[in-house]
């Protein structure tokens, strides 16, 4: 936990709170990214092509199918990461607790309850309405092309099941390429042969597209645990005694992978019950952020 006197700011050693998250990130991130590739395989063999089938020929996706994949997203989140946001706000709040150890963190407060709640009904909601337009992108860009059957379209859908809609566009892409590759050079291949080894490479495409989302669904979602028990110790510690007045800014990694919107941010510095200049009350702020937060005292 990075907490300064307003003295003591200019001499703090910025990367100390990154190494502390990026520590508690790199142990959890596994488990996460782990869990969430075996709810993707569930999903992929729980729906069936007679399911998908109607969905491209309807161009609509049944109640009973969303609401599949709502609950498969509320039991992990309930199941899998809040343990997890868990271990992360405990992690979060080790070294305030070295600082005052007759100090005590309440992880059951209301306001915690509330905020992680919220953020969990968002993210059950936002990652339910990804999978719904990924498919309804594919079914949309194939119907354009018209060069795919139903059931070929019904093959090609369902390895990608979990990706949001870029990734879920690039992977049909992919797929249509390589056919078209195999096509132009191989003219003597079969067109079953073709067909095949084209669904191979896209599958195999799917794969790391798979992990790679659920790295950034992981690390984001560890942050969020990591930040969300950061500030919320703070607030305790305040109204404890602990702490007097305190301000917060943002802190980056401080590298060439510091993306615009993150440098912007670390230049403000507020109060710690105000927002940020986007609103929200600490980071991250966006997919993949590696943002820390900085508490100045005084």
């Amino acid at each position: 936990m990075a907490v300064y006197l307003r003295g003591d700011i200019a001499k703090a050693e910025p990367s100390i709170n990154h190494q502390r998250l990026k520590s508690l990130i790199d142990r959890n991130d596994p488990r996460a990214v782990r869990f969430l590739t075996r709810l993707w395989d569930k999903q992929k063999t729980d729906i069936t092509y007679a399911e998908l089938r109607q969905m491209i020929l309807t161009g609509q996706i049944d109640s009973a199918t969303i609401e599949r994949w709502r609950q498969d997203y509320s039991r992990f989140v309930t199941g899998d990461l809040m343990p997890l946001w868990k271990d992360m706000i405990d992690g979060a709040v080790s070294a305030f607790s070295e600082r005052w150890p007759t100090w005590a963190f309440d992880t059951g407060t209301e306001q915690i309850a509330e905020y992680t709640a919220h953020h969990a009904a968002e993210l059950v909601t936002n990652s339910t309405g990804q999978q719904i337009e990924a498919i309804r992108t594919m079914v949309q860009r194939a119907a354009t092309v018209q060069d795919l059957t139903v059931d070929q379209l019904a093959q090609i859908i369902r390895p990608t099941i979990g990706l949001y809609k870029g990734q879920a566009a690039a992977n049909l892409n992919y797929y249509n390429n390589m056919r078209r590759f195999l096509i132009k050079n191989h003219p003597r291949m079969k067109a079953a042969s073709i067909e095949q080894r084209a669904k191979e490479a896209a599958i195999k495409y799917a794969e790391k597209q798979h992990r790679y989302r659920a790295h950034m669904i992981a690390r984001t979602e560890l942050a969020f645990g990591y930040n969300t028990g950061e500030y919320n110790s703070i607030r305790q510690a305040q109204t404890q005694g602990y702490l007097g007045r305190m301000k917060k800014r943002p802190s980056t990694a401080d590298d060439e992978r510091v993306c615009s919107i993150c440098r912007e941010l670390e230049k403000e510095t507020v109060e710690i019950d105000e927002p940020f200049s986007n609103g929200m009350m600490f980071a991250p702020w966006h997919p993949h952020c590696r943002c820390a937060m900085d508490y100045i005292e005084g």
